[in-house]
């Protein structure tokens, strides 16, 4: 009879253990998936001022002051009439790296003389494309090159989407829209250039909603930069500990643009003080992949003001309310146990 008691106070002392496990641990997340073909597709029509004809995208080399002409061929797939919504974009370093496009330019680095939306328009009506169903049409963009000679490429896109009609009392979602985005690159005479990085700056920031800091490095030459490794580390000032760090591995750089590296805080709160980055960032020039380097060592301050207007902002850690209830469990289960083992050592 003991021997079947204890045995079933181990049984429930186990039972509460793994219930105290399983709430910090937590069980996958699951997400239902819905693929989808697109009502659309574009193809680019052969320039003449094509460089590389085995591209995939406009490589193109035109003369000084010369106006060009693009074009694209549009196509509905579809059984029913669509509309694709069209723009001329700048190349840019999103946060983290990686090329995107924007067709602001303010944001753009002020090393880049000629924003390709300085340079490229679209034909009058063709910003915005109404086609029937199985209706093909030819688009176009014209180019005006600078008057000058100029260095390295002016990179920028062409953007073509199709916005996902929207259900009545629910706006439509991103992943329901249709888009494709065809890369335009402008070559100047002198395109065998080096791209060339130079520290910023660093900035407080939120990122991902959690404290950061931002390291500002501009790529200063009109040259792409693949294959690109890069890690930032922060410490504070005179310290090893604690270290917050940023890596990303196999990305890129557009042509004069800033890549920023943010190094997040995570829930931690960021506290004032001084602090010390260390940051390193490798590539391969485009035009030759010829392997490149660069490392960078800055002391910086973050002021009392800014450490806590990011921290308010700043997502909460969430409490796990499931492990608060396991735990509670767990200690009652214990203590049951407990009582009624020494119940049954008090009988005769």
């Amino acid at each position: 009879m003991r021997k079947f008691l204890k045995n079933s106070l181990l049984g429930i002392a186990l039972l509460g253990l793994g219930a105290l496990i399983s709430a910090f641990l937590g069980a996958p997340a699951q997400a239902g998936v819905t693929k989808e073909s697109a009502d659309f597709e574009v193809q680019r029509i052969p320039s003449s001022g094509q460089v590389d004809t085995s591209a995939n995208y406009f490589d193109l080399r035109f003369k000084p002051k010369s106006t060009q002409t693009i074009r694209m061929r549009v196509q509905n797939f579809s059984d029913h009439k669509i509309t694709v919504h069209s723009t001329l974009r700048n190349a840019m370093t999103q946060m983290g790296g990686g090329i995107s496009f924007t067709e602001n330019t303010e944001a753009l680095d002020p090393s880049l003389k000629y924003p390709f939306t300085k340079l490229a328009k679209l034909k009058k009506g063709h910003q915005k494309i109404k086609l029937a169903p199985q209706q093909a049409k030819i688009i176009e963009a014209t180019i005006k090159m600078p008057a000058k000679h100029f260095e390295g490429m002016i990179y920028g896109d062409w953007h073509f989407i199709e916005y996902a009609k929207k259900n009545k009392g629910k706006s439509a979602t991103i992943s329901g829209n249709y888009a494709y985005s065809m890369g335009i690159a402008l070559r100047g005479r002198a395109y065998n250039i080096y791209p060339k990085l130079k520290y910023r700056d660093v900035t407080p920031t939120l990122y991902h909603r959690h404290p950061a800091i931002a390291v500002n490095l501009r790529n200063i030459k009109p040259m792409a930069l693949t294959k690109v490794s890069a890690q930032a580390v922060i410490t504070p000032q005179g310290k090893d500990k604690p270290k917050y760090v940023f890596q990303k591995a196999d990305t890129s750089v557009a042509p004069n643009s800033v890549i920023s590296l943010p190094i997040s805080w995570a829930y931690n709160r960021l506290k004032p003080g001084k602090y010390t980055v260390k940051a390193k960032l490798s590539g391969q020039n485009l035009w030759n992949r010829l392997p490149m380097q660069w490392t960078f060592k800055k002391s910086f301050t973050v002021s009392k003001d800014t450490a806590d207007k990011l921290n308010k902002q700043a997502i909460k850690k969430p409490v796990n309310k499931w492990a608060f209830a396991a735990v509670a469990s767990g200690v009652l289960m214990i203590v049951s146990a407990v009582a009624l083992w020494r119940i049954i050592r008090l009988r005769p």
